[in-house]
């Protein structure tokens, strides 16, 4: 990680970079939680090289309660550890049919997640996403096919902020039940099923 502040732009542009390495001109995007966030910016960006658009776990803005988690996050990291950080996430990211069927491997599922990542990293990462914009300064009037798929037992985004989404985009909004922040992790059958679905259709 260098030293300058993350961005979307910045993310943004290492996608292009991919994208051109791999020989790839237009590309649909799946985006999950940051994911989502760096997918809706290059479709207002370069929809001209976006396809059909798949956004998860993102909302219009960030609310006053996902800016507490996130701040409550970076706190936890910088006073206790980042393996206390990552237990303090796992209630919230996940629904309870999830933390419930696995929970006799959350201790694995932390470890691998604390060694798998750069406590730095994540601390930058957790400060950019607090300054972005709300999305609404980052979309413009025509964008691309596009669906907003969410869990009902999301905690980390507001229900009627994926409301509020859908309807800015003209976007048709799925929600899973019994699922929280990480539908592929959570129902990978149904969120594949609706992914498919939605890039098979015409539009």
């Amino acid at each position: 990680m260098g030293e300058a502040n993350l961005t979307l732009d910045g993310h943004v542009e290492d996608l292009i970079e991919v994208l051109d390495h791999l020989a790839v001109n237009r590309a649909h995007l799946v985006g999950l939680s940051h994911g989502a966030r760096v997918a809706c910016r290059f479709g207002a960006k370069i929809p001209q090289r976006t396809g059909k658009v798949i956004l998860c776990g993102l909302g219009r803005s960030l609310d006053p309660r996902t800016a507490a988690l996130l701040n409550s996050w970076r706190h936890i990291l910088n006073s206790c550890s980042f393996e206390a950080m990552v237990w303090s996430m796992l209630p919230i990211v996940f629904g309870e049919p999830f933390l419930e069927q696995h929970k006799s491997i959350l201790h694995d599922m932390v470890s691998v997640i604390v060694k798998r990542n750069r406590a730095d990293g994540i601390k930058a990462h957790l400060e950019a996403m607090i300054r972005y914009l709300p999305v609404t300064d980052s979309i413009s009037e025509v964008y691309p096919p596009t669906i907003i798929v969410t869990g009902n037992q999301d905690l980390i985004v507001q229900k009627d902020q994926s409301r509020a989404l859908a309807k800015m985009l003209e976007a048709h909004l799925i929600q899973l039940k019994g699922v929280g922040h990480s539908p592929n992790m959570e129902a990978p059958e149904t969120f594949n099923h609706v992914i498919l679905q939605f890039l098979s259709a015409h539009k």
